[in-house]
This record gives structure tokens, C-alpha cells and sequence, in this order.
């Protein structure tokens, strides 16, 4: 076992990071707490945050800051493999964001906002869902694994999800899957979908898209 230091910290120019992705050689994506009227920043490796995008604009937003800010870092942030692009997918509100990546600006071309289930002012109600569950990427396209599943359903975990829906970089969607099986994690290798599940029961399954895409 070798013991490994770190070379770099930046917390303390990101005030509290939450969720992170690399976009490009020297430059990556987080979620953080600089502001709740930002959802997610583009930064060198310095910690210098170079460009933000706008946050959710939901009514069902609370006005309390932690409230508020909880919310809109909850994200999946992936990158295009050439870090010229970057999606970002919320757990708490059906929403994915679509940027680009040119001379350390980062800019939004299309982002998907659907409404809100389940929220009655900063309260949660039995019909809150959780919503995009897992993200992931290659060259060619984006998965988004959605759950649509109650938070408080009692028997199927929120988290377990069969909705996967692929858009190409253009922030386009291309296919809309349902799944067989309830998947938790995945990953995509070619045109094969592997993924886990734990439930009903813990369990590993391989899809073929390459049929459809």
C-alpha cells in the first residue's frame, strides 16, 4: 500500500464544491455554492472560476439560501471526451443543461426544464420524485438514466431507475429507452449498456443499443 498526498487543494476559492467533471485538459465543472443564481461553474485548475451558468428557475425553489442551493447542486455533470462540451442533469427538479466550451467561456445552448412534481412551498409531499438518477457520455451521445419514482414510495427505491434517455451532443434526444430491469448505476462501452441493480434483486445486466443508435 503506498501513501498518496495531495499536490492541489482549491476549497477555499470554490466556497464548497459539490459535484465536479473534467472538461479539457486544464479545466473542469462543479456545482458549488458561490451564488443561487448560479447551478454550475467552469474553472482552471487554480480553483479561478472562469464562467458560470444561470441557476433553475423554479417557483418551487425555496427562498432559503441552504434550501435553494441544496437543490441546484444536486447534479450529474459529464463532459464531451474532447472537453469542447458538458451536460449537466438535476436530481431534484426534471432539468438538463446543454454548454459549450470555447476560450475559458462556457455557454448554455439548450437546457430541458419540465415541471416540478411534488414540492407544496419547502415542504416534501408523498408525490416528490426523484428525478434524473445517473449520467454518462461518449463521442456521439448522452445518457440519462430518470427515475420519475416517489421518494417515499415504501417499496421501490427512488434511486432505481428505467428511463434512459439518449440526445447527442446537440442537446438533442435522440431515444427514449425503457427498461426491462430496475438499473441503479451504469455505464456505456461501445453500443452495450452494463448496470446494477439492487432491486428486487442485486443483480448485473447487459443491454445492446446498438440496434437502435
Amino acid at each position: 500500500m503506498a501513501f498518496l498526498d495531495t499536490i492541489a487543494s482549491f476549497g477555499e476559492s470554490f466556497s464548497k464544491p459539490s459535484g465536479i467533471a473534467c472538461c479539457g485538459k486544464h479545466e473542469f465543472i462543479t456545482t458549488n455554492l458561490i451564488s443561487d443564481d448560479v447551478w454550475y461553474s467552469y474553472s482552471d485548475w487554480s480553483g479561478k472560476i472562469l464562467s458560470s451558468v444561470p441557476a433553475l428557475e423554479y417557483r418551487e425553489l425555496s427562498d432559503d439560501f441552504d434550501t435553494r442551493v441544496s437543490r441546484l447542486i444536486s447534479s450529474f455533470l459529464v463532459s464531451s471526451p474532447d472537453g469542447t462540451k458538458a451536460c449537466v442533469a438535476n436530481i431534484g427538479f426534471p432539468a438538463i443543461s446543454f454548454s459549450s466550451v470555447k476560450e475559458g467561456t462556457l455557454t448554455e445552448y439548450r437546457r430541458y426544464a419540465y415541471p416540478a412534481m411534488g414540492f407544496r412551498g419547502t415542504s416534501i409531499t408523498e408525490d416528490l420524485v426523484e428525478n434524473f438518477s445517473s449520467l454518462q457520455a461518449d463521442e456521439e451521445y448522452v445518457y440519462a438514466l430518470y427515475s420519475g419514482n416517489k421518494l417515499r414510495s415504501g417499496v421501490l427505491p427512488a434511486y432505481e431507475s428505467r428511463h434512459l434517455i439518449v440526445y447527442n451532443w446537440s442537446g438533442e434526444p435522440v431515444r427514449h429507452f425503457f427498461l426491462s430491469r430496475n438499473i441503479t448505476h451504469f455505464f456505456v462501452e461501445g453500443r452495450k449498456l452494463y448496470c446494477d441493480s439492487s432491486y428486487p434483486d442485486f443483480n448485473v445486466y447487459v443491454y445492446d443499443l446498438g440496434r437502435y443508435l
